[in-house]
C-alpha cells in the first residue's frame, strides 16, 4: 500500500464501523423488549414464595385474588379475611445502598458500576389491602421491582448499567361460586396503571451523570399505561375429615392485556396445579405443586415455570416453609398474633429464561394484619 493512501482507507474503514454500529443499535432498538412480568401472578403472598411459590391451590388470603380466583369459595361463613400486608424483598447490598440513596451519599459512578456487575441491586416492594368473602374479594395493590446490573461487556462492548424496573398500581375485584364443595369457579378483574422501563445505560452516561441527571435520564425512558387484566379459574375438591386434596386450573390475562399508552402487552397464559392437606382443626401441612404457562407463551425453561414446596402452620399462629421456586430452594417463617402477623425468609428469583443464567438472592420480611 502506498503512504499516501493510508488516510483514506482509514476513514473508509472507519465510516463502515459506524454504519455497523448504527444497524446494531438500531436493530437493538427495534427488538421486542419481553414484559419484566412473565408467567408470575401480578402479586404472591410472602410466606407462599418461601413455600415455594405454588400458590393456585393453596394461596394465602391477600393472594387470593392474583393466584386463583375461585379459592375464597371454598371454606366455612362468608367472611374469609380482612388484611393489610406491607411487604419489602431485596438484598444485602441493595439496602446498603438504599440507606446511601435516601441520605444524598451516593454517587452514580465507576465504582458504583464496578460493585453492580460484582452484586447486583434487587428491590420489592409491595402494599396490599382488601377483603376476601365467599363470593366477592376487592383489594387494592401497590407493586415495585427494581434490578439494576452492571455488565462488563454489554450490547456494544462497553460496560453498561442494566435498569429493569416495574412499578403498578391496581384494584383487583373478583367472584367465586361453589357446587356441593366440590368444584369452584371464579373470576376476576384487574384494573391496573403500569410504569415500566428497560434501558442499558453506557459507561459515557452514567460517568456524565450525577444522582439527579440519571434519575431523569431513565425517567424519560419509562413507559406509562391502563389496561385491564382478566382471570377465571376452576377448582377440584375431595375432602376428608383430615386431608384435602386440589387440582386447579387459571386462565391469566385471558386474551392477553394490552394498555393505553405504550407498555409491553402480557400475554394469555394458562396454568395448573395440584395440592394436598393434612390437617386437623387448627393445624395443617400443606404441599403443593404449579407448573405456569403450560403454552410456554413466554418461551420460559420449564424450571422457571415450576414451583412446589411444602408449608405448616400450627394453631393457626406459627409456620414455617420450604421449597423449590424456579429451581432454587427456598424456606421461611410465620407468626400469626391475632391482628399482627410477621413473615420473613429467603428464595432465588432468576431474572434470565433459563435456570442458573441471571439469578437474585433474595430476602423478604413482611408486616401486617389479618382478620380471623
Amino acid at each position: 500500500l502506498k503512504a499516501h493512501n493510508l488516510p483514506h482507507i482509514t476513514l473508509k474503514i472507519q465510516r463502515a464501523f459506524l454504519a455497523v454500529a448504527f444497524l446494531q443499535h438500531t436493530s437493538l432498538a427495534h427488538a421486542e423488549i419481553p414484559p419484566l412480568r412473565t408467567n408470575e401472578p401480578l402479586y404472591q403472598n410472602p410466606f407462599d414464595l418461601a413455600a415455594g411459590g405454588a400458590s393456585i391451590t393453596r394461596a394465602t388470603q391477600d393472594a387470593v385474588i392474583f393466584s386463583n380466583p375461585s379459592l375464597a369459595a371454598f371454606g366455612a361463613g362468608f367472611l374469609r379475611s380482612i388484611y393489610f400486608r406491607n411487604a419489602l424483598h431485596t438484598n444485602q447490598e441493595t439496602a446498603q445502598i438504599a440507606q446511601k440513596v435516601q441520605s444524598g451519599q451516593v454517587a452514580i459512578n465507576s465504582d458504583f458500576l464496578e460493585k453492580a456487575i460484582q452484586t447486583p441491586y434487587h428491590l420489592g416492594l409491595d402494599i396490599s389491602a382488601g377483603f376476601i368473602t365467599s363470593k366477592v374479594n376487592i383489594g387494592i395493590l401497590s407493586s415495585t421491582r427494581i434490578d439494576i446490573q452492571g455488565r462488563e461487556f454489554g450490547t456494544t462492548g462497553m460496560p453498561e448499567l442494566r435498569i429493569r424496573s416495574y412499578s403498578l398500581a391496581a384494584v383487583p375485584i373478583g367472584g367465586s361460586t361453589q357446587f356441593r364443595d366440590v368444584l369452584a369457579v371464579g373470576f376476576a378483574l384487574k384494573p391496573v396503571y403500569l410504569a415500566e422501563v428497560s434501558e442499558n445505560l453506557g459507561l459515557d452516561t452514567i460517568l456524565a451523570a450525577s444522582g439527579s441527571s440519571l434519575n431523569e435520564t431513565v425517567k424519560a425512558k419509562v413507559k406509562r399505561g391502563y389496561g385491564v387484566s382478566s382471570d377465571a379459574a376452576i377448582t377440584l375438591q375431595l375432602r376428608s375429615k383430615h386431608i384435602d386434596g386440589r387440582l386447579a386450573f387459571v386462565a391469566s390475562d385471558i386474551g392477553g392485556t394490552t394498555f393505553v399508552g405504550g407498555p409491553n402487552p402480557w400475554k394469555s397464559t394458562l396454568s395448573a396445579g395440584a395440592g394436598i392437606a393434612v390437617h386437623t382443626r387448627d393445624s395443617v401441612i400443606h404441599c403443593a405443586a404449579d407448573i405456569r404457562d403450560l403454552e410456554e407463551s413466554y418461551k420460559e425453561h420449564w424450571t422457571k415455570r415450576f414451583y412446589t414446596g411444602c408449608k405448616a402452620v400450627s394453631a393457626r399462629q406459627i409456620g414455617i416453609a420450604a421449597g423449590l421456586y424456579q429451581g432454587s430452594p427456598t424456606f421461611g417463617g410465620l407468626v400469626n398474633l391475632f391482628i399482627f402477623r410477621l413473615e420473613a425468609g429467603t428464595y432465588t428469583r432468576e431474572m434470565g429464561s433459563t435456570l442458573g443464567t441471571n439469578t437474585r438472592r433474595l430476602f423478604f420480611v413482611a408486616i401486617g394484619s389479618e382478620i380471623p
